[in-house]
C-alpha cells in the first residue's frame, strides 16, 4: 500500500494490525480491505494498533467508520489502540470515534478489552 504498511500479528485468538504511515485517499480503500480481512479471519476479533499513524485525513476517518459498520453487522469485535499523546488521538476524539470502538492507550488494553467484551 502507498504510504502506509501494515505488521499483524495475534495475541491468542485476537488478531493484531500496526497500522505505519499515512491513511489517505491513495490507500483508505485497500487499508479498509485488508483490515476487514484481518477482521473475519480471526477468531477473537481485531486490535488496530494505531500508534505508527503520522497522518489521516477525513478519509481515513470514513474508512474507520464503515470498518466499524462492517464489523458489527458481521458480529466480529474491534478495538483500537493508540497512546494518549498521539496527535491521531485527538481527531478520534473530535469525531467521536472513541465513543463508537474501545480505544485504549496500549495493545495490551485493546486486547483484554476484546476478551471481556
Amino acid at each position: 500500500m502507498k504510504g502506509l504498511r501494515i505488521d499483524t500479528s495475534a495475541v491468542g485468538p485476537v488478531a493484531v494490525a500496526a497500522l505505519h504511515g499515512e491513511i489517505d485517499l491513495l490507500n483508505a480503500d485497500e487499508t479498509e480491505q485488508e483490515l476487514l480481512r484481518l477482521a473475519m479471519a480471526s477468531a477473537g476479533g481485531l486490535v488496530v494498533n494505531l500508534d505508527g499513524v503520522l497522518y489521516a485525513d477525513s478519509t481515513a476517518v470514513r474508512m474507520f467508520f464503515t470498518l466499524v459498520q462492517d464489523l458489527r453487522q458481521a458480529r466480529v469485535g474491534l478495538t483500537a489502540a493508540i497512546a494518549d499523546a498521539s496527535p491521531l488521538r485527538r481527531l478520534l476524539k473530535v469525531t467521536n470515534f472513541d465513543e463508537v470502538v474501545p480505544t485504549l492507550p496500549t495493545v495490551d488494553d485493546a486486547v483484554a478489552a476484546l476478551r471481556d467484551a
